[in-house]
């Protein structure tokens, strides 16, 4: 399998984003102050390291910056281990630069040899560590550190480093086998970012071979998803977890730049990414078809792929929810009933991050047992379940769902479904919370999650916000109304007719219905300055639909001329399709598919045929072919194949 398609323009594309990086993007309007990224504002530096390394001239190092990361992680706060990550390059590759002060290099020891690498070490600390991209952060640290110092005393535990890299080998050797055979529960998320930034690391630096190629490997199917589940560079899918900001302005994700890197979509100019300045500074290389497939726009395509494994599922994968080495796995689960006495003993009490929900679950479902009283078992608001996503794309838009996830239950940052037709011309639903910064928020999340599935260009999403305690609290704050983004202004041509909202961006169709009566909210002047650019005319459009009632149903049919004709025939068509019924069963003769029927409790039936929307396989996709638990991949573009071999199992 050939690596990459054109190493010399590979080369130049990471040749010219390290420039800028170095150069430009301080002064760049549009980009970040990185101070204010304290997460990852040590792999602002690395470019530097670089360019000199290669003999260019670059300005000092920024060391009160790596000073103010290094005491960020000698203080145990939250994102040490995304900081850990630059410094461990900077270890490994560039630790004999001329840029570095001995101090600095004196510093960066200490502070290595004297961290807390995970959660069971001594010490207090309130920091994040289990959630999926934490742990790989995490342990590659530690494998790299003690890999780096077999012979040195690691003070917090006072072991020598050859300890902290058997056992970090180990856990890292789980985490990848985990996400090689089931894929990710923060699926195509933002974390995606943290996860690489690791897994180029492993990668470039890790002795172990089995690591080494597993890494790449992995690096592969992560940028494979991008490239499946992207419309032009704008990764506008479904996700496990999201921010408002991303969402709404998804050229500014910490993604964009890894696109435009490995195959020119998207831009680097609008956020400071560690997997992207990573990759720039590794050896790897995106193999040809991977770029190939990012770019290629046949005139339909769907995905299907499965992320994750449900508890009650877990002993058919020889995964145990009583085993401490697999209790990682479900972590983002801890508090199911079937994982909690695990989390107890797992989780320190000192671990403040974690261990208030922990209890607190595990006191609620004793008291519940003890008087004989019915609960749910998993209403925690953070878990990521199994996800079944579906994404149907054409050149003319892209609809993603995660398909029948979690229907009533609290929600968190998921984020069910999307069309996108652009860059700034995207839709989507929710059930906001009051609160406009909290997780869940206005935009990112839902109070509580939807029934919502899809088929090739049509989707339905059912909602019933109906408060009930949740682990025996007092109900959550809800907000009796549905919503839909909807920016006007990113569109070319807008109507209103018959109850539907209707719009086209260049040769690309969307028409969305409520089964509520809807209205356009005054816009907030926040928003739209958040979703434009520095200096860039603020538009005066709407861009929120409001729809009161605990319970609603949204349709969104999308379509193009190969499917619809003219715009004007798909507005006349849709505008004239009958739509009947409720939450429990609604009907929705499509122009397209023909009739759809759907309901909280029925099953998706498109044209009389169910549609099956549970139980992917890992992934079956335009391109990709993977059973479900086998770690093992075949790709394929036109004539062209890619294997890539079956995860061991741990």
């Amino acid at each position: 399998m050939t690596r990459c398609q054109d190493a010399t323009v590979y080369e130049q594309r990471k040749t010219t984003f390290l420039r800028f990086m170095v150069h430009h993007a301080s002064a760049c309007p549009t980009f970040p102050d990185v101070r204010k990224q304290y997460w990852c504002s040590a792999f602002n530096e690395l470019p530097k390291l670089e360019l000199a390394q290669r003999g260019e001239p670059v300005p000092p190092l920024d060391e009160p910056l790596l000073h103010d990361a290094l005491n960020h992680m000698a203080a145990r706060r939250d994102c040490g281990d995304f900081l850990a990550n630059a410094i461990i390059r900077i270890v490994y590759q560039y630790f004999d630069s001329p840029l570095l002060s001995d101090s600095l290099r004196t510093r960066i020891e200490e502070v290595l040899l004297s961290w807390m690498y995970w959660l069971d070490e001594p010490g207090e600390e309130t920091c994040c560590c289990l959630s999926e991209n934490h742990q790989i952060l995490y342990h590659t640290a530690e494998l790299l550190a003690g890999q780096k110092y077999p012979n040195r005393l690691f003070t917090n535990i006072n072991r020598l480093g050859i300890f902290h890299r058997d056992l970090a080998r180990a856990k890292i050797h789980r985490w990848l086998n985990w996400r090689l055979r089931f894929g990710f529960s923060e699926w195509n998320s933002n974390y995606y970012d943290e996860d690489l930034a690791a897994l180029a690391n492993l990668m470039d630096f890790a002795h172990d071979p089995e690591i080494r190629s597993k890494a790449r490997n992995l690096i592969d199917i992560l940028l494979l998803q991008m490239a499946q589940h992207s419309h032009h560079g704008v990764l506008g899918s479904s996700t496990g977890r999201i921010y408002e900001t991303s969402i709404l302005k998804p050229d500014a994700t910490v993604l964009a730049a890894v696109q435009w890197l490995c195959w020119g979509r998207s831009t680097y100019e609008n956020n400071l990414s560690m997997s992207a300045i990573n990759l720039a500074l590794s050896r790897y290389e995106p193999p040809a078809m991977l770029a190939a497939i990012a770019l290629d726009e046949p005139a339909e395509a769907e995905f299907r792929e499965r992320h994750g494994v449900d508890v009650e599922e877990a002993a058919h994968f020889s995964l145990r929810v009583d085993s401490p080495a697999d209790f990682p796995f479900f972590a983002n689960m801890a508090q199911h009933r079937a994982v909690i006495e695990t989390a107890r003993a797992y989780v320190p009490r000192k671990h403040g991050n974690a261990d208030w929900g922990i209890q607190f679950a595990l006191e609620y479902y004793h008291a519940c047992e003890q008087r004989g009283e019915t609960f749910d078992p998993d209403t925690n608001p953070t878990a990521l379940s199994a996800a079944n996503l579906y994404t149907f794309r054409t050149p003319e838009f892209m609809l993603s769902c995660a398909q029948d996830y979690r229907k009533g239950k609290p929600g968190y940052q998921q984020h069910v479904w999307q069309a996108t037709l652009s860059k700034s011309a995207l839709i989507f639903t929710t059930a906001p919370r009051p609160e406009r910064n909290s997780r869940p928020g206005h935009w990112a999340g839902n109070a509580l999650l939807p029934r919502a599935v899809a088929h090739r260009n049509v989707l339905l999403s059912i909602y019933r916000i109906i408060p009930r305690p949740q682990l025996g609290m007092q109900p959550l704050p809800h907000r009796f109304a549905t919503h839909a983004y909807f920016p006007t202004w990113a569109f070319d041509e807008t109507i209103e007719q018959n109850g539907w909202y209707f719009a086209r961006k260049g040769e690309g169709f969307i028409a969305l219905r409520s089964l509520a009566a809807a209205r356009w909210c005054e816009p907030e002047k926040t928003i739209l300055e958040l979703t434009h650019k520095p200096g860039e005319a603020v538009p005066d459009g709407s861009y929120e639909l409001l729809a009161d009632g605990a319970e609603n149903v949204w349709i969104c049919e999308l379509g193009n001329p190969r499917l619809h004709g003219r715009f004007v025939d798909f507005v006349d068509a849709i505008s004239r399709a009958n739509v009947s019924g409720d939450t429990s069963h609604v009907v929705y003769h499509s122009p397209s598919l023909g009739e759809i029927e759907f309901g909280w409790d029925r099953d998706f039936r498109v044209a009389g045929q169910a549609v099956k929307i549970t139980d992917y396989a890992r992934c079956d996709t335009h391109y990709v072919q993977s059973p479900r638990g086998s770690g093992k991949y075949q790709i394929s573009l036109g004539q062209e194949r890619w294997n890539i071999p079956a995860a061991a199992d741990s």
